[in-house]
């Protein structure tokens, strides 16, 4: 008769998992260390103005936009620098995306550094009908309410040192008055100045082995006047 194995029984003993990379573990650390001593202070971001030089609603419901935003970036770290990359802007009327998304090329951002950047958004886009009603109401108030969102992707660096990667991503509200409310085209010569953008969310993960994930994710409304 065979005999019952022991709960004790060396064949029945639970093997331990693979040991942690050493390296690994000391990079976190680093990081760890690095984001505890310095506390790097997200970007912050202010639409400088946003203009209209087209708006045209047509049957079956789709929008011509043709916009020109400048949108101005400041770095508030004394110590750390941002890399900036995929940069895309575009606009959104009532949650629903009506320009291509224009890109801006990767850049570095220094300490206390500050960029601007102007570009045109512009598309001919199908949308639901009730927006595509809505915006040809525009007449009775003459003022456009859109919102313009920017993307990105970040990186902090402190001296020779990189770290982080983040998915950033802006939203900046705006009220554009039209000039011209008699025509489904028109153009204005100013729409908004220097309204401040809020940040939705960070998005921060740490690469680590399989059995020990570690994502840290938070969410912050932050906004800043110039």
């Amino acid at each position: 008769m065979a005999k019952t194995p022991s709960l004790h029984s060396p064949d029945l003993a639970t093997k331990p998992g693979p040991a942690p990379n050493p390296a690994t573990i000391l990079a976190l650390n680093v990081i760890l260390v690095v984001w505890a001593v310095l506390q790097p202070k997200k970007p912050r971001f202010t639409l400088q103005d946003a203009t209209i030089f087209a708006l045209k609603v047509s049957a079956p419901n789709v929008i011509s936009t043709n916009l020109q935003v400048t949108v101005y970036s400041r770095n508030p770290n004394s110590r750390i620098g941002i890399y900036y990359d995929k940069l895309s802007v575009y606009a959104n009327y009532h949650n629903q995306q009506v320009t291509a998304s224009a890109g801006i090329p990767p850049v570095y951002q220094g300490h206390k550094d500050v960029n601007v950047w102007s570009l045109f958004i512009y598309g001919n886009v199908p949308v639901a009908p009730y927006n595509g009603l809505d915006l040809s109401q525009y007449k009775s108030n003459g003022v456009v309410m859109m919102t313009i969102k920017i993307n990105a992707r970040v990186k902090w660096r402190f001296g020779s040192f990189v770290f982080g990667r983040y998915h950033l991503h802006v939203t900046c509200p705006v009220d554009i008055l039209i000039g011209n409310r008699d025509e489904m085209e028109m153009k204005v010569d100013l729409a908004a100045t220097w309204l401040p953008c809020g940040f939705f969310f960070f998005n921060f993960k740490i690469q680590m082995p399989r059995h020990y994930p570690v994502t840290i994710t938070y969410y912050s409304r932050s906004m800043d006047v110039f």
